[in-house]
This record gives structure tokens, sequence and C-alpha cells, in this order.
């Protein structure tokens, strides 16, 4: 499974809940909502939208959408790539969630891309693809070994 930018959310979730994936890669994932919103203090009107009771369960929601949280929980390998000339998710988000997963004894790995935006497209765009492609070439030959 692949997730981009706010895309990566629904690859955590789907980790979270233990959707059968073989592999999951993400580009410009946010993994802590409220670092996200208050480092982009527009996202809280859309949140504000997004959510009915924001406001009222804001810790909640932010417990809920954070994968920082619950990095215990994905038992899927994941490949974590950031751009760190990314304009809309800082790079911490992928380390903060790649330290919690080594904490955690959990399968991932960490791309930091020297000038890369929030999608890696542009000069990145070619190397991007590859290591997503050689990501879930790994893995489904490894999970298909043990079937």
């Amino acid at each position: 499974m692949y997730g981009e930018s706010r895309g990566e959310m629904m690859t955590f979730l789907a980790m979270r809940e233990d959707f059968p994936l073989k592999a999951a890669a993400t580009v410009g994932a946010f993994t802590d909502l409220g670092f996200f919103i208050k480092d982009n203090p527009g996202m809280e009107s859309v949140s504000e939208k997004i959510w009915a009771d924001y406001k009222e369960n804001k810790e909640k929601i932010f417990e809920r959408r954070s994968a920082v949280n619950w990095a215990e929980k994905l038992n899927t390998p994941l490949l974590i790539m950031n751009g760190n000339n990314d304009p809309q998710v800082k790079p911490l988000h992928s380390l903060y969630l790649a330290e919690r997963m080594q904490v955690a004894g959990k399968k991932y790995q960490l791309i930091i891309f020297d000038g890369g935006n929030h999608i890696l497209s542009g000069m990145h765009t070619e190397e991007r693809d590859r290591q997503i492609i050689k990501w879930f070439k790994k893995h489904y030959t490894n999970r298909m070994k043990d079937l």
C-alpha cells in the first residue's frame, strides 16, 4: 500500500487495523497531527471542517491520527520517505516515527531526500519510484516464501 501526503494517514490506519498488507510506503507523511497543526496554523480551520467535533475532541482526534502514538501496532514493513525541503511536513515527522518503530522492533526503512519537496517530485521522482518498487518487490517476495 502506498500513501502520499494525507494518503499516508490512510496507510497508517490500515496498518494499525491489521489490514492484510505485505508492505507499505509513505511520502511526506505527517505522523503527529498536533505537531503538524502547530506547524501549519491554517490547518486548524481545515480540521474543523473535516471533524464536526474537532473543538470538543481535539486531543482524541490527535491521538487517533498520530502514528507516533501507536507505532507498536504497525506490523507491516514500512518505507518512510520525506524531503528535507518539504514546506508542509517537516522531516522530523518521519524521524519521530522511525525512532518509535525502532524502539518497538518494527521493520522499516527511512530515506530523507536532500532538497526534496513534499511529494518528492522533480529531481527526486525517479529515485522515489525506484525505492518504492524495490521495497515492494523485496517484501512481496519475502512474504510469498512464508505462505
